[in-house]
């Protein structure tokens, strides 16, 4: 009896240590979530991924559905999207992502001309298929007068038909401005592996977010789809589902 007692209390006494960890990391979670923009990634210590990945917390951001359910009483969370370790990284370090904000994460403007050096046609529309199954269903492409060196007409109708708008400039008209410009206006994720650089200064805005919304893509024959997002895929493949309840 005297050992059951005492068992007992070490176990009640473990469980409150858990508990107590548990709620410093996600303190220290809210509070590093805090610090990051929208779509960037959240950069954790060592000694925090190592708590992040064991007990309740590893099971919080990693077991399906257990999210939703733990913002219900820690709406910090809801702001951090979690879909495992990216390619590159320590087996144990998991890759954390403070979320776009709603309006950010449903449109998307395609920088076309881009996109069409790196990959081929039937690449593309695998793009867009991803793009739509993320749940970003507001599609626009936009491309400058050469596209037509890239694409054939017929090709450029087809792509139309899958996007919410397609847009060619005007010769001379410059496509990277009008990309800019629809994603402020939006706002929307940008789809270029252009970094902009020469565009960043001409206004506040794009000095502050170009970074922040441009997804760039990159080819990767090794992948069953043959491209990737990148650092951004853990944000854009987090379950619209999840992203709706949170």
């Amino acid at each position: 009896m005297v050992n059951d007692f005492f068992q007992d209390d070490t176990l009640q006494e473990n469980r409150n240590l858990q508990e107590n960890l548990r709620n410093e990391t996600e303190q220290e979670l809210f509070r590093l979530i805090e610090t990051v923009q929208p779509g960037q990634r959240v950069r954790t210590s060592r000694l925090l991924q190592n708590r992040i990945s064991c007990g309740k917390v590893r099971d919080i951001l990693r077991t399906p559905g257990a999210l939703v359910r733990a913002v219900k009483d820690s709406p910090g969370l809801s702001r951090l999207a979690c879909t495992g370790v990216l390619p590159g990284l320590p087996r144990q370090e998991l890759c954390l992502r403070r979320r776009f904000s709603p309006r950010e994460r449903r449109g998307a403007v395609v920088d076309l001309n881009n996109l069409l050096w790196t990959l081929d046609y039937a690449t593309l529309l695998r793009v867009l298929e991803t793009l739509q199954a993320f749940g970003v269903h507001n599609l626009a492409l936009v491309a400058d007068a050469t596209i037509y060196g890239l694409i054939s007409r017929e090709e450029l109708a087809s792509l139309a038909d899958r996007v919410q708008e397609v847009e060619v400039v005007p010769s001379g008209t410059p496509a990277d401005l009008r990309i800019l410009e629809r994603a402020e206006a939006g706002p929307a994720l940008i789809v270029s592996s252009d970094m902009f650089r020469d565009w960043r200064k001409s206004s506040s805005w794009r000095r502050r977010t170009i970074w922040r919304l441009r997804v760039s893509l990159q080819r990767n024959p090794d992948a069953w789809r043959g491209f990737s997002f990148g650092d951004s895929e853990v944000e854009l493949a987090d379950p619209p589902r999840l992203q709706s309840e949170v």
